[in-house]
């Protein structure tokens, strides 16, 4: 289908793909600590070096974190620390995938760069067959 993957390298390369001339970083990491083999599990000194190799590299740093406690409807803290330490090293966006349900988007005052970020600690479901309170929408509109 022609989609990139993402968090598939150990290393925690990030993938920089070039939309209208915007070079855009994608960095993905599996909080849970129960990712099979092959994925780029969350290491902070790790996470740390690929999000300042990116910054330097991109005009937008992305970056995925799976985990968080599941079908919780309010701000994931987990999740919400490691959107901190992100933004903290350079990160424009941190998305969080793993609750199932949606919760709330921050935005995060602005770094010392003067770039704020946006953490949105789990954006529900695209697409699932779950049949759990929640889980059968994802955010389809904003929600700050």
């Amino acid at each position: 289908a022609g989609i990139a993957a993402v968090g598939a390298r150990p290393s925690a390369a990030p993938r920089v793909i070039v939309v209208r001339g915007l070079r855009v970083a994608l960095l993905a990491f599996d909080a849970t600590g129960q990712g099979p083999p092959g994925v780029a599990r969350w290491n902070e000194a790790r996470a740390r070096k690929a999000v300042t190799r990116a910054r330097s590299s991109a005009d937008v740093v992305a970056v995925g974190i799976h985990g968080g406690a599941e079908y919780v409807p309010t701000t994931d803290p987990y999740l919400m620390r490691i959107g901190r330490l992100l933004a903290s090293w350079g990160a424009d966006v941190v998305w969080g995938h793993g609750p199932h349900v949606v919760q709330p988007v921050h935005v995060l005052d602005p770094d010392r760069d003067g770039r704020p970020t946006v953490v949105a600690t789990s954006l529900g479901n695209l697409l699932f067959d779950q049949h759990a309170p929640g889980t059968r929408r994802g955010a389809t509109r904003p929600l700050f």
